[in-house]
């Protein structure tokens, strides 16, 4: 795509998003840009094939980005959702509501859509093909693989998948025209992930890590206890062994020989 015709959709996705695409004119287009509109049908030959270009041109931006952050599913990501934790879970649904609610073009596109879906029955599929039934289904998927992989608790895939998006869809809605609070978004979709996390994954594994850990913990405990006791032994022979010594050198310790020889020297001394 050329520089020019990449301004010229940014232009109309920039309208549309604000007026709906009814409203706009090729001319409305071209004065944005800043040229004349045989200028402009240079490039588009007419209005739709300015808007067929618009769809494209979000797809493709909604596949760089999943390129761009890793996300399980595009091209060459070598992560699978079964392999991601809460923490993942959280960073990847955070960047895709950023990327929808702030991105020039999917943010232009998706509003443009929700304006139109009510005017044309053409677009409210393409808003519920992008936006509803094909975001649940991908979601459904998401969710049975992680099933398969033991990471969730064995549910409706379809009722799981409504409960996690409709609140992220929500907050789409709720942020739309409050873009200096993005940072309340993040934090309220966090919590809306946390505790869907929290009810639906398998209990079991998290039972498991913690009583690894204090398993672990235990061992430690056992092992710094022996080193203690190998301590102690080492540290008692020395003792006595230099008490013995010091017996042995201040004073004749009592044997059988010795008392024998005591005694006669005594009835030694009683002789006249």
């Amino acid at each position: 795509m050329t520089p020019t015709k990449e301004r010229i959709l940014r232009e109309s996705l920039a309208l549309f998003s604000e007026r709906g695409y009814s409203a706009v004119r090729v001319a409305d287009i071209a004065a944005a840009v800043g040229v004349k509109p045989p200028s402009l049908y240079k490039h588009y030959a007419s209005k739709q094939a300015i808007f067929d270009a618009c769809a494209e041109f979000f797809s493709e931006r909604v596949a760089e980005v999943g390129v761009a952050i890793g996300l399980p599913g595009s091209a060459g990501a070598e992560a699978a959702y079964a392999d991601v934790d809460v923490e993942g879970i959280v960073g990847f649904a955070t960047q895709l509501f950023v990327f929808y609610l702030q991105d020039d073009v999917a943010a232009g596109f998706r509003r443009m859509l929700a304006i139109e879906r009510h005017r044309d029955p053409k677009l409210n599929r393409e808003f519920e093909r992008l936006f509803v039934d094909g975001a649940i289904d991908h979601e459904e998927k998401v969710f049975a693989e992680l099933m398969e992989a033991g990471l969730i608790e064995r549910r409706d895939p379809h009722i799981l998948a409504l409960r996690f998006y409709t609140p992220i869809f929500y907050l789409l809605q709720k942020y739309d025209m409050r873009p200096f609070e993005v940072k309340t978004a993040k934090e309220e979709l966090r919590m809306i992930v946390e505790e869907f996390c929290s009810i639906y994954m398998q209990k079991p594994r998290v039972q498991d890590a913690a009583a690894s850990d204090i398993g672990e913990r235990m061992e430690r405990a056992r092992e710094f206890a022996g080193r203690k006791a190998d301590m102690r032994k080492a540290d008692g022979p020395k003792t006595d062994v230099r008490k013995l010594g010091a017996n042995k050198q201040g004073k004749e310790p009592h044997t059988l020989k010795t008392d024998t020889q005591k005694l006669n020297a005594q009835k030694g001394e009683r002789k006249p």
